[in-house]
Formats: structure tokens, sequence, C-alpha cells
């Protein structure tokens, strides 16, 4: 059952990508669906200041930090091949690949208007405005994206993992960021389309 926690709002910090040791290639297998493991989700509390200095909470349900994970039946190779057309076809710009560590990326990217034909704020949660408008479909959204496959267990295909983390800035006048979190959709609609099954 997911633990309420109230964190501090954080200002807006620079997302990068790490780098992974290389992962071992398996043996084929057909295709099935996504085995996820998910972390829980935290409670976040923050505060917004609006005009005249008037303060509000924003209170939001979203994904705890960390990768989320997914057993498929396919190969390492097949599965890592496959995902810059699966980044590609939810609206992702693929900028970091990574042969050895079987590693695919969108990192510190401009999300696009729509991913997957979806409002960004389908997989951002970076809060709402007094109005109940959502961030994530207002400001620009800097996103890293990264996906990292490896071996699964003998007979078991392949184990792919997403991180997700973004930011989100007022398109004009600019001024402090809102750290934005997971709502863990996008990592779903990649494992699921790299292996195989629906978006």
């Amino acid at each position: 059952m997911p633990r309420a926690v109230r964190l501090a709002a954080a200002p807006l910090a620079a997302v990068a990508a790490a780098t992974l040791a290389a992962c071992a290639s398996s043996g084929g297998g057909p295709a099935s669906s996504p085995t996820a493991a998910t972390p829980g989700n935290v409670e976040t509390s923050t505060q917004i200041l609006g005009t005249g200095g008037t303060a509000s909470e924003l209170r939001v349900l979203a994904r705890a930090e960390g990768p989320v994970e997914a057993t498929l039946g396919r190969s390492v190779d097949s599965v890592f091949a496959a995902l810059p057309a699966v980044y590609a076809a939810l609206g992702l710009p693929v900028n970091t690949v990574v042969t050895d560590a079987r590693t695919v990326g969108a990192t510190t990217a401009r999300a696009p208007r729509r991913i997957n034909r979806q409002p960004p704020s389908r997989y951002f949660d970076c809060g709402r405005d007094l109005n109940g408008v959502a961030y994530a479909d207002q400001y620009a959204v800097t996103m890293t994206v990264i996906s990292r496959v490896r071996a699964g267990a003998p007979g078991a295909g392949s184990v792919v993992s997403t991180q997700v983390t973004a930011s989100a800035a007022p398109q004009v006048n600019a001024g402090a960021g809102l750290r934005c979190n997971s709502t863990g959709a996008l990592e779903q609609a990649i494992h699921a389309a790299a292996g195989g099954g629906a978006r």
C-alpha cells in the first residue's frame, strides 16, 4: 500500500543520463506481455507563489522516483534493436544510443506537445495551477527518458528498465521551474511496445 509522505518543492534542476555497464545478450523467444515492477506512489506537497504574493498548496499523487522494469519474452538484441523505433513512434527524440550498454534514450530533450497522441500531463505530473490546469500542458517540459536492456533469468527473455525524469518552466517570463514526477504511463507504453504489445 502506498505510503504518503510530504516533500518540499525542488527548484529546476538539470537532468542527465547515467552510463551503465554492458549487458549480456540472451536467446530469442516469443513476444509476450511485459510484467512490470513499478515503484510505489508518494503524495507530494509544494507551494506555488501566485500573483500578489499569494501562495497555494498543491498536493499530487505521483510515482516515486526510480526505474520501472518489465520482463519481456524477447531477446536482449531484439528489444534493443526495437527501442529507437518505439521511441520515435511515441514522439520521443532519440539522442542517446549506447550499444555496449544496450541503452537508448532521449536525454535533456524538450518534450513534444503530444506524446503518443496524448498531452504531456498524461506522463508528467508537474502540479496544477489555481484553475486546475496541469503545468505540464502549459510549461515547457524538459525530460530525460532512458531505457536499458539486460538478460533476464534463463529462459525468461530480457528485462527492460526505463527511468523518466523531467522539469517544467514557463515558456515566457521564465522563472523558477518545477520538478515533475513521472506518472508511470510513459514507461508502461515503452515496455508494451518493446514487448510487441499495444501502446
